[in-house]
């Protein structure tokens, strides 16, 4: 099996794609958690909204087919909150596992660019110690070596 050699900058750059696409998912599940929320609400301002009209004493009672339709329609508000709960859980493990994605991300990014530091550091390191080998070959040279304008033999 043939061994890929990738380079960090690559590898670096597939990790920034990953994390922003991790973020955008973050943000769509978000989205649709809000929206699943929104709805939660409109249901349960329905359901007291029937309440209250049932409670409410008017001067004409409710007839047969009054309360019918009054208990058909919050047995169907029910069932529709209950159906968005359920929804917004699923919506929470999604949003929680883009999260987890999102972070796994986040977290490979830093090793990555903490590793890339470490490299530029050594680069720069190395680049200083070979640096001062020719700075001080240079000196030795001079030094061991009789300069020709200064020949000994004026």
């Amino acid at each position: 099996m043939k061994r890929q050699v990738f380079r960090l900058g690559a590898v670096l750059r597939y990790y920034v794609l990953q994390k922003q696409r991790a973020e955008l998912d973050v943000r769509r599940a978000s989205k649709v958690l809000h929206e699943i929320e929104s709805e939660i609400v409109t249901l349960t301002e329905a359901i007291n909204a029937l309440a209250t009209l049932l409670e409410a004493e008017t001067t004409e009672p409710l007839t047969t087919a009054g309360w019918l339709a009054c208990y058909r329609k919050a047995d169907d508000l029910d069932r529709r909150l209950a159906n968005a709960q359920a929804r917004r859980e699923k919506q929470l493990d999604v949003m929680h596992r883009f999260e987890q994605q999102r972070k796994h991300w986040t977290l490979a990014e830093e090793t990555l660019l903490t590793l890339r530091r470490a490299v530029e550091e050594k680069n720069q390191a190395e680049a200083a110690k070979a640096s001062q080998m020719l700075l001080d070959e240079a000196v030795l040279r001079r030094w061991v070596e009789p300069d020709p304008n200064h020949g000994f033999n004026d």
